[in-house]
């Protein structure tokens, strides 16, 4: 039985079509309650898609938009009820004794260029949620006509609406981003701790953990008038600070795991087959064919077979055919330089070069010998 996983668990693991199909029996009725009979009673449903996105930035809902960009509440707010909406369809839709509303105090807003006093509207907030200002949160605007018997979409007619709109709220529904305000001062934590990174190297380091918090970028940026090489004293200094901001994120309950990636800086191309070298050419001869657009594209491999390592190292992703997703074992696939595909530049220098159409043994640097660097990334993430 310890072997068998929770309803919620086995539920994050799916995709999106997959979650669709477990929950049709619950999303089906209402969809076509709201066709026949212009009632929307999905709205705890959409609720619980948008605090989800609030907890995991991968998620993608099934109703409520992709988007899970957090915002920070700096309005006033102040707690209304429904009573004080003009007549809607809220109270057929759910039960909102456990809903809070909240009414934006001394701004309005308009969908119209034009400063028309008859369409600037209230904004109201619709969350399962308290909501305070300086709260940070993630929204969706509501469809009027979901709301407003008054207002009506007409596939002959188009959108019906009152004359004058401005006595009808535009509700927007929020769910708050609990973690956001503790990732701020975790940030603030993390650049102490990068501050020897800095003190040791010619380098500025920008930390920035998304108010979700489940990613975190750790940036480590070149000077403009100092050039950057990659060498085992620099690769061991960017290890241990992986280790060290890994270790003080698992103390505070972030269980984020962190890889370094190294954005290289001049032209370098490989034209061996160690390491992650060879599949790196097969996909990107596949991912340079899906661009023949253009009369020549040479963008990941030469017509040589050398690969362009300064543009792999950009972190770009392709999206693989159903024969190549089976090949890979994925049906997206990212391309990266980490230190161990350095390590093996830097051990078969006689197939590197400076120029795409023969290995010459030269690096990007100016004498030929270095391997130079542009910036170097940690990501964290689950």
């Amino acid at each position: 039985m310890k072997h068998l996983k929770s309803y919620n668990e086995l539920n994050e693991e799916l995709t999106r079509h997959q979650r669709m199909w477990l929950h049709l029996p619950y999303v089906l009725p209402g969809i076509l309650i709201k066709r026949f009979l212009g009632i929307t009673t999905l709205l705890n449903y959409k609720w619980s898609e948008i605090k989800k996105k609030t907890e995991d930035s991968k998620f993608d809902p099934i109703l409520a938009i992709a988007s899970n960009e957090i915002s920070q509440m700096k309005r006033t707010i102040n707690r209304i009820t429904l009573k004080d909406l003009p007549e809607n369809k809220l109270g057929f839709s759910t039960f909102l004794r456990t809903w809070n509303l909240y009414l934006v105090e001394g701004d309005t807003h308009s969908d119209s260029i034009y400063k028309d006093p008859k369409r600037q509207r209230p904004i109201v907030y619709l969350s399962k949620d308290e909501i305070k200002t300086g709260d940070f949160f993630c929204g969706e605007r509501l469809s009027d006509s979901d709301i407003y018997p008054d207002f009506k979409k007409s596939k002959k007619d188009g959108r019906i609406e009152p004359e004058d709109i401005s006595k009808f709220p535009i509700i927007v529904m929020i769910a708050r981003a609990d973690k956001a305000e503790e990732t701020i001062d975790i940030s603030k934590y993390i650049d102490d701790i990068c501050l020897e990174l800095e003190d040791d190297l010619p380098v500025e380091v920008k930390v920035n953990f998304n108010k979700i918090g489940d990613e975190l970028w750790v940036n480590i940026n070149s000077f403009e008038d100092v050039d950057l090489f990659y060498n085992e004293d620099l690769d061991k200094k960017v290890e241990d600070l992986r280790k060290n901001i890994e270790s003080y994120l698992q103390s505070q309950n972030y269980k984020l795991n962190g890889k370094v990636y190294y954005y290289l800086k001049g032209k370098l191309w490989y034209f061996g087959d160690k390491g992650r070298f060879s599949e790196i050419r097969k996909i990107g001869k596949y991912d340079d064919w899906k661009d023949r657009d253009r009369e020549y594209n040479i963008r990941k491999v030469s017509p040589n077979n050398g690969v362009n390592v300064e543009f792999i190292s950009n972190r770009s992703t392709t999206f693989l055919s159903k024969e190549k997703s089976k090949e890979f074992g994925t049906e997206r696939y990212q391309f990266y330089i980490d230190s161990g595909d350095i390590k093996i530049l830097l051990n078969d220098k006689d197939n590197c070069s400076d120029n795409y159409t023969r290995p010459n043994g030269k690096f990007n640097s100016k004498d030929g010998q270095s391997i130079q660097l542009q910036s170097v990334l940690i990501k964290f993430g689950k």
